[in-house]
């Protein structure tokens, strides 16, 4: 298959709307040592642990205080057995192209973690994502705060208002107390809580993300006021004698509460469907995106953004996108899951779909580098795709040329107020 030049020069070029990062402020980066081991400490090492790695060796990998030859001795072995995933393949395209570093091994990993740390100064976040990586604005679902980072010194930021406090359990009262500025005790001042926190955070945010996925079933029932305030009552007095249906009960009424916000602060709901990150737990039965089907028909001025492609339950959330106009696809970190499923399912969704339809791309890191591999990749992939297209005379080049510039920037831009 060829490539379109124009094709390509187009997905190239396009400055790009990143839908969701959980990156770290400057500051924070600056403050910490660097070496090789933090390009992977998220991702790749999640493969490195599944290719067989002990957990104990990999804590000591990423410890600031291991010696770096240890560091490698330990993780050598297993980065080889690595290499070809894309989780992998995105730093080593990132380490080649912003460390001038052809090949990560025992002689060029102290150059690299000298080259990391030299770099690491003022600019360093505007450096590799604006001037290398072509990213116009970034959505960040911040780690290091409760709900929303309300001060960046990155101006290439948006904030997501993070609502995952509201279906952990137990429920964090302290810190909604502290950003609601009032007490929590009953029922009332909870529902109040939360609107409180919409109403400070809201005007700030571009999105609201939850990822409750990592540890409930995605399925969220609408339950009465009364009936929550009766579970609230002992769930104030004692967690613990809470059961796991009603646990669930209280959730499910405070996500619906955030919902009827995010409508009337004007804010997408971005929410964690299909894979989880990490190795060694997930339960494959419990991530099918369909379970929030009855949301999509109750809120329909509500817009939802379903993350990672729901994968590898994708042709769930290409049905739920093509049935329900509140219903939109995220490519986020699907790139790097399985590239080649993805360039696949983009063929699917830009047949079936709308095509205003379709964020493409979002790295969901922590630390800046391996975004710049793994948009590389979505990039080649999406060119690929788009070609494809072009060459099953589905579409005319000028067809996939407008697709790119949808995905790729124009449809976020326009859902997230970017």
């Amino acid at each position: 298959m060829a490539i379109h030049p124009d094709i390509r020069h187009t997905v190239h070029s396009i400055p790009v709307i990143d839908t969701h990062e959980h990156l770290e402020e400057e500051s924070a980066r600056l403050a910490r040592p660097l070496d090789f081991a933090v390009l992977f400490e998220q991702y790749a090492g999640h493969d490195v642990r599944s290719a067989g790695m002990p957990e104990d060796d990999w804590q000591k990998c990423l410890k600031p205080d291991t010696p770096l030859a240890e560091k490698w001795r330990l993780f050598d072995p297993y980065y080889h057995r690595t290499r070809n995933t894309a989780y992998c393949k995105a730093i080593e395209i990132a380490v080649r192209d912003l460390y001038g570093i052809e090949e990560l091994n025992a002689q060029t990993v102290g150059s690299l973690s000298e080259r990391l740390a030299e770099r690491n100064r003022p600019g360093v976040l505007r450096w590799i994502l604006q001037e290398r990586c072509g990213i116009e604005r970034t959505c960040v679902n911040a780690l290091d705060v409760q709900f929303l980072r309300s001060q960046s010194t990155c101006d290439l930021f948006r904030q997501d208002l993070a609502v995952v406090a509201f279906l952990s359990w137990p429920i964090p009262f302290d810190a909604i107390e502290e950003h609601a500025a009032a007490s929590v005790n009953t029922f009332a001042e909870y529902a109040k809580a939360i609107d409180t926190i919409f109403a400070k955070y809201g005007p700030q945010a571009c999105a609201v993300k939850q990822q409750s996925a990592y540890w409930r079933p995605q399925c969220f029932d609408d339950v009465a006021d009364a009936d929550a305030a009766n579970i609230f009552d002992r769930t104030r007095r004692d967690p613990e004698a809470v059961s796991l249906a009603e646990r669930k009960a209280i959730q499910d009424w405070a996500f619906h509460r955030c919902i009827r916000n995010a409508i009337d602060h004007g804010l997408p709901i971005q929410i964690h469907t299909g894979y989880k990150a990490g190795c060694n737990y997930m339960d494959l039965c419990d991530i099918a995106p369909a379970r929030l089907n009855n949301l999509f028909v109750q809120y329909p001025r509500a817009v939802f953004d379903l993350f990672h492609i729901g994968y590898p339950y994708e042709g769930e959330v290409l049905a739920l996108a093509k049935h329900f106009e509140n219903v939109y696809i995220d490519f986020c970190w699907a790139w790097i899951i399985d590239p080649v499923a993805t360039r696949q399912f983009l063929k699917r969704c830009l047949t079936a779909l709308p095509w205003n339809k379709v964020f493409g791309f979002g790295g969901d890191y922590l630390v800046a580098e391996p975004v710049y591999g793994h948009l590389a990749i979505a990039r080649a992939q999406i060119t690929r795709a788009l070609c494809e297209l072009v060459e099953e005379e589905y579409f005319t080049v000028p067809d996939a040329v407008t697709a790119a510039q949808r995905v790729l920037h124009d449809n976020a831009a326009a859902v997230f107020r970017l």
